[in-house]
């Protein structure tokens, strides 16, 4: 080793300088009790000459956690976990020689891990790239009575993954399933593994989830939260229709507050262009605004239009304590709604201008989709 570059200001300004040698070790950064760091930190460049003829890797067996003292002896030594190195030749007209670091070190080789998450599928092995590499898709999982959809970065598959573009970061790829049942049913409760701890086999919208789970309409928050009382968007109500029509494609939208590369332009875009969606102007859609119950019974009431399914349907609204305060232009959707059975009351009231939840959007999805097959 030829040198020790610091890359951390805060460590290097409290390190012992210059660099103690003891039994061709080098010791550096090291730091008083009051002076203690903790955690993961980009410390130092490590910087070395290697002359062989190929690349190689050397592995460090350990380093050492010391305490230097004055007279720069050295005492409490406790080894860590040992790393590796890769080693580049130069390119060939460079100097003949090339420097390594370890992973972290500004000009180090920084690998990545990209794993994949089947979601109930046959293992698929992870892949490790270098920073701004790409990586192989792999064969397609399988899983029985399910087609593979792709992979995506996000277990509510907004944002299908691109093997060309370049990894900078390690990632876990989710694959979308859609169900391939011969009857069109959704499988059972056993056949799902509910991974949600907020969500309880007692709720009364665990089927709905477990149905749009198993669907791809939408997964959770996060790999272990659902969270059925978070509002939803409406850009991603639009999503969820969208990926139940398996994603076709469209124009752009007219919108002017739906970015090209947002996760719900495709699904925006379909949307306006069959008249299922209309927005607050000829230029505003609000995408990432709360939609409203009274919002999502004028959507699926035109989603039951375009898909040529019963629109006709009138309920009885004025059962709830609240009707009067549905918007008039959304009283012929609600009426149709409340008939179809999408919309039940919260307690005597409808609460047209509430806002729709995760679960209670489920519950739609579900409710019109299994009605209409």
């Amino acid at each position: 080793m030829s040198s020790v570059e610091y890359i951390d200001e805060d460590i290097k300004s409290v390190s012992h300088t210059p660099v103690v040698v003891k039994n061709g070790r080098a010791y550096f950064g090291f730091y008083s009790s009051e002076n203690v760091f903790s955690g993961a930190y980009d410390a130092a460049k490590l910087t070395f000459e290697y002359t062989g003829d190929e690349d190689t890797e050397i592995k460090l067996d350990s380093s050492q956690v010391v305490y230097v003292e004055d007279d720069g002896t050295t005492s409490g030594d406790k080894t860590s976990a040992p790393f590796t190195v890769e080693i580049l030749r130069a390119d060939d007209n460079g100097s003949g020689t090339n420097s390594g670091s370890s992973g972290g070190g500004g000009g180090g080789v920084t690998y990545y891990t990209i794993s994949f998450d089947t979601m109930g599928g046959s293992q698929i092995d992870s892949q490790r790239v270098r920073a701004n590499g790409t990586i192989e898709e792999p064969e397609p999982p399988v899983r029985d009575g399910y087609e593979f959809g792709g992979w995506y970065t996000d277990k509510e598959f907004t944002e299908k993954f691109d093997f060309s573009s370049k990894i900078t970061k390690n990632i876990t790829l989710y694959s979308k399933w859609t169900e391939t049942n011969d009857n069109g049913s959704s499988s059972s409760n056993d056949e799902w593994k509910n991974p949600f701890i907020d969500v309880d086999e007692t709720d009364w919208f665990y089927d709905a989830v477990r149905y749009a789970d198993m669907n791809g309409l939408f997964g959770g928050v996060s790999e272990t939260e659902f969270a059925p009382d978070m509002s939803i968007t409406r850009g991603m109500m639009v999503t969820v229709l969208h990926r139940a029509e398996n994603r076709p494609e469209a124009e752009a939208c007219t919108f002017e507050d739906v970015a090209d590369d947002a996760y719900y332009a495709e699904a925006v875009a379909w949307a306006e262009a069959n008249g299922i969606v209309k927005g607050f102007s000829d230029s505003e859609f609000r995408p990432d605004e709360s939609i409203s119950r009274e919002q999502i019974a004028a959507i699926m009431h035109r989603y039951a239009a375009y898909k040529d399914w019963n629109s006709n349907e009138e309920g009885d609204i004025s059962v709830f304590s609240d009707c009067g305060s549905i918007s008039d232009w959304a009283v012929a959707d609600m009426r149709w709604a409340v008939g179809a059975g999408l919309i039940n009351g919260r307690g005597d009231t409808v609460d047209p201008l509430g806002s729709a939840t995760r679960a209670e959007t489920a519950v739609i999805l579900q409710r019109f989709i299994e009605a209409n097959k």
